[in-house]
């Protein structure tokens, strides 16, 4: 018997495809590569469902000829490369031949194009194989409308996420695009609604126009120039500063690649600046001579291999601490804004800049102990009926509060007690609608992103019940009229984007939802370790804990109180 089998051609193609093409994010990709390349100046993207239904990818590029229309959408076939040579000095984003037949391998794909804005051609590929041909009028460019996506390859097809996860995964790729190409034009929507709208401008526009105007005069200019390298873009200041990874752009020779050296080597450079968990912005694109690198690694093409990558290290540190030197632009700006009922007046925090010219890098602490600058943390925990009363208080090292009982101590880790707090009131407020609110006297206006907006929207009615108090002002913005009562006063606009980064991990669930959003949001809000608190402070903080149906564990697991009993302390002094 024969086992030994030789595949067939359709089902090669298919194999293949799948390399290529993972989800509709790899088609736009691959699409929007070869727009790019055809030397668009304006280039639109409409999804419905995610790209899951239908993808169509418009521009007003060179176009396709007629006698090679059949020809392009071949395996193999490229108008970018003709010999080995050119390898070593691709400067296309395409260059494989493979995108366009794999695409039509795993869905029906249909194209209109003309290449002198007078003659147009039109086809039809299924399942790989190409209709008639027919000619029409329409203006230069090509037109690509995909659908039915993995209908002949259902076993790829069950893997595809939710349609909200697919179209936060193709915004996260046309960000990249986006920022690469600023002088590009580019509209995306997807069926119900239009998600972004550029139009050709510069960078730090093109910045604002995605991620809002609260980026404006906060983003350091990069730029250096050694040899065959150079570097050029954007970091952020301490304001930018997040607790997710996602909004770290880097491209070579405005390629968006992925470079773990190279992302590590950024976060180094930002090592004094930064504590754990925490990620600069920045957009930075490397202009290298093609022959210095290697992007014919994976058919992606967003692995890189570089010929000189302590050279490229080298230069990127460079570049970040000529940014950061100027000590004033990298530092936050502190605008601590009082809430009604409150008798102290509106106070920023003042600084010399002569004092500041003169520090270095290694001088500035971290952002987030720098965001606390002030000794006093308002807004903790007032409780005009306390259960217990502990008057005998002592806080160590602005971290952990002891206190003593009859029997022993107690040691309490401030910060995850706080977290327990909020987290208890949160749940409250998300079942029952008691979340307590109170109203901010310079209420906050804040746009956002496009894709995070809608993100937003759909948690509006959660965020509210915890007491926040978020109304919808248009164009992607929103004002904030009122926090929860116990969350420190300066933080509703960093604690709202991490609610909004986290929303992929929340599930469909309510109670899923109620406790994801409220762990987030009591981790965010919660006063952290460093923070120094006044008797009184600590005395509410200690008595609203023990008022808690579970004051062991913060909502993460971590133990909030230690017990050293007086048997405890004399084990640890040998009392016998």
């Amino acid at each position: 018997m024969t086992y030994i089998k030789k595949i067939s051609r359709n089902l090669i193609e298919k194999i293949a495809a799948g390399e290529v093409v993972e989800r509709p994010e790899s088609i736009i990709k691959e699409l929007t590569e070869n727009s790019i390349d055809a030397n668009s100046s304006k280039i639109e993207v409409i999804i419905e469902r995610g790209g899951i239904d239908s993808i169509i990818v418009k521009d007003n590029g060179i176009g396709i000829n007629k006698d090679e229309l059949e020809l392009a959408f071949k395996r193999h076939t490229t108008s970018k490369i003709s010999s080995i040579d050119d390898l070593g000095k691709i400067q296309t984003l395409g260059f494989r031949g493979e995108a366009l037949s794999s695409i039509t391998a795993v869905s029906h794909l249909s194209i209109s194009t003309s290449s002198n804005g007078v003659e147009s051609f039109e086809t039809e590929f299924v399942d790989g194989e190409i209709s008639r041909i027919s000619s029409g009028a329409r203006e230069r460019g090509t037109t690509i409308i995909v659908k039915k996506i993995f209908n002949s390859f259902p076993a790829r097809r069950k893997f595809l996420k939710s349609p909200d996860t697919e179209q936060i995964r193709i915004t996260r790729l046309l960000k990249k695009f986006f920022l690469a190409y600023p002088e590009i034009e580019f509209i995306y929507s997807n069926s119900s609604k239009n998600i972004y709208n550029l139009k050709s401008t510069k960078l730090t526009r093109r910045i604002e126009d995605i991620f809002g105007s609260n980026y404006k005069n906060k983003l350091l200019p990069m730029a250096i120039d050694k040899g065959d390298y150079s570097i050029s873009g954007y970091i952020g200041n301490l304001d930018l500063i997040k607790k997710n990874v996602g909004e770290q752009f880097l491209f070579v020779n405005n390629r968006p690649i992925q470079s773990k050296m190279i992302h590590n080597t950024v976060l180094r450079s930002f090592s004094s600046l930064l504590q754990r968990g925490e990620y600069p912005f920045f957009v930075i694109n490397l202009n290298i001579d093609p022959q210095l690198y290697d992007i014919n690694v994976h058919p992606s093409k967003k692995e890189i291999l570089f010929k000189e990558e302590w050279k490229v290290n080298q230069l990127i540190k460079d570049a970040i601490k000529t940014s950061l030197s100027n000590i004033s632009s990298s530092l936050p700006n502190f605008n601590l804004n009082q809430y009604q009922g409150k008798d102290e007046q509106t106070e920023s925090i003042p600084y010399d800049n002569n004092q500041l010219s003169n520090m270095t890098i290694d001088t500035i602490i971290s952002p987030s102990s720098n965001r606390k600058i002030d000794d006093k943390i308002e807004n903790i925990l007032t409780e005009k009926n306390d259960k217990i009363q502990i008057d005998d208080l002592w806080q160590i090292d602005n971290k952990y509060i002891l206190t003593k009982l009859k029997d022993g101590v107690v040691i309490i880790d401030q910060h995850v007690a706080h977290e327990r707090i909020l987290y208890d009131l949160a749940i409250r407020g998300l079942q029952n609608s008691l979340a307590e609110s109170q109203t901010v006297l310079f209420p906050k206006t804040i746009q956002f992103p496009a894709d995070e907006y809608d993100i937003l929207i759909k948690l509006l009615s959660y965020i509210n019940k915890i007491g926040f108090k978020l109304r919808e002002f248009g164009n992607n913005t929103i004002i904030i009229e009122g926090v929860p009562v116990y969350m420190k006063n300066d933080d509703e606009v960093s604690i709202i984007n991490d609610i909004i980064s986290q929303h992929e991990n929340y599930g469909k669930d309510d109670l899923e939802i109620h406790d994801k959003i409220s762990a987030n949001y009591a981790c965010k809000a919660a006063i952290k370790a460093g923070d120094p608190l006044e008797r009184n402070e600590m005395k509410h903080l200690v008595n609203k804990l023990f008022q808690s149906d579970n004051p062991y564990f913060c909502p993460h697991g971590r133990p909030v109180i230690v017990n050293l009993s007086t048997e405890d302390l004399d084990k640890r002094f040998e009392r016998y």
